[in-house]
């Protein structure tokens, strides 16, 4: 995976144009401009793409950018900076490492009635982003389970280590971790399989969840019931129950576990986003927008989704890279909400350029988009349209004081279930992954 890098070119007038491997253009421009002492409008963030990001590159990349900004600007001329690999695993903050104490209250049936856990966040030399890696942590706690009394708590802590960073699922796995941790604990005490203990408190359809939200198009109980036919789990529990006995030495386990991913930001401010939109002469379109692309498919899915308006063919679509001189204030590419927020800047967009297009279109319904284009431009029709897209509801983390009050702090929750068959040599360690059935509502 590509290490943190950044290239800066010095312009006229204390112009500074930066190309960043970053997942934060803004925040990138932000920093520099404040390091430099110069206005935010002198400075340029340019993210073609990522060689891979997963969270590394959030606020970790602003180093680097940083430091090939100051070059630039003192020495007067470009300026590379590319860490090679054993500097940037030693400087680069890692996933939080993770210390967690619970204390859990259950029926004699299995049921889970009470949960209290405290999670301690090794943030490292610097806050940087665990305060929000802590907060994803503590309300994702929960997972897939309605638990009717929790005490969550989460505690970050400094150390002398370099500042850690969200990575790949922002805290989400350290939530979701412990709690199914503690399922497997209570399923031993009580004697009972543990796909059992976790289908007995499955959120269902109008739960609350402890932050007060309502959970709603849950389809846990449907993807649990398909899966377990599917994957045919009860017989192959036995098979592998057959296996354990007939190996000394190597022993197998098969596990199903509920997921509840919560999308969007519970910061409400940075539920928006931009895109720009140009229609040239000759038919063809350029789009532009704040995400950055690292191999979730951001430059295709906004395209289709650009393509998806009337009479814009996809074939004349051309994503170009994110730029903070063409979409400004971008909000920084995280929490598998991009397509969601650039996609619904991009649709606006699109909608503007196509309604100023409609009455021309209605006069001449059988030219081409080319040209329609062309006689666009000759009648004065502006072919440029900015986007704009805000998640309409009023998604934010905002407690009252009496803590009653229901709330939309996520846009939504996916929600999935997964069966996972492994072996484990008992004298070696070595690991091997038998079979593994995934199942996710991913929507329409």
């Amino acid at each position: 995976m590509e290490t943190q890098t950044a290239y800066a070119v010095p312009g006229e007038d204390g112009e500074l144009c930066v190309y960043s491997s970053t997942q934060d253009a803004t925040g990138a421009q932000e920093a520099i401009s404040n390091m430099l002492d110069v206005s935010n409008n002198r400075v340029t963030v340019i993210v073609k793409r990522l060689g891979g990001g997963f969270g590394g590159k959030e606020s970790s990349s602003i180093w680097a950018s940083a430091t090939a900004a100051l070059c630039a600007k003192l020495l007067n001329r470009p300026v590379r900076v590319a860490m090679d690999r054993e500097d940037d695993m030693a400087s680069t903050g890692k996933r939080h490492p993770n210390l967690a104490q619970y204390k859990v209250g259950f029926t004699s049936t299995g049921k889970i009635v009470a949960l209290k856990m405290t999670h301690f966040l090794d943030a490292g030399c610097d806050l940087t982003d665990s305060f929000v890696c802590t907060m994803k942590v503590i309300s994702n706690m929960d997972t897939a389970y309605n638990i009717p009394h929790v005490d969550f708590t989460g505690k970050i802590c400094k150390t002398n280590q370099p500042a850690n960073c969200p990575m790949r699922g922002f805290g989400l796995p350290e939530g979701m971790f412990v709690t199914e941790y503690v399922m497997e604990k209570v399923a031993a005490y009580l004697h009972l399989p543990p796909h059992h203990i976790r289908h007995m408190s499955l959120y269902k359809e109008g739960d609350l969840t402890p932050y007060r939200q309502r959970v709603r198009y849950c389809t846990l109980d449907r993807l649990w019931d398909e899966i377990m036919r599917t994957s045919q789990f009860e017989a192959r529990l036995k098979d592998v129950a057959k296996f354990n006995e007939e190996h000394v030495w190597r022993k197998r386990g098969l596990s199903i576990v509920p997921v509840k991913a919560a999308v969007g930001y519970f910061q409400s401010s940075m539920n928006q986003a931009g895109a720009l939109v140009h229609l040239y002469k000759d038919g063809t379109v350029l789009l532009t927008h704040g995400g950055s692309a690292m191999g979730q498919g951001l430059p295709t899915k906004p395209l289709q989704i650009a393509a998806s308006i009337p009479q814009i063919p996809l074939e004349s679509i051309y994503t170009t890279e994110t730029s903070t001189a063409r979409v400004p204030n971008t909000i920084t590419s995280a929490g598998s909400f991009q397509s969601d927020l650039q996609g619904g800047a991009v649709v606006d967009a699109c909608q503007r350029l196509n309604d100023r297009l409609s009455p021309l279109r209605e006069q001449h319904p059988l030219w081409s988009f080319k040209e329609l284009a062309k006689h666009a431009h000759e009648q004065g029709i502006s072919l440029s349209a900015t986007g704009f897209f805000k998640v309409p509801d009023s998604v934010g983390w905002d407690f009252k004081e009496d803590g009653k009050e229901e709330r939309q702090v996520f846009k939504y929750f996916t929600y999935g279930v997964g069966v996972v068959e492994a072996d484990v040599d008992a004298l070696t360690g070595e690991q091997h992954m038998v079979r593994v059935d995934l199942l996710m509502d991913v929507g329409r």
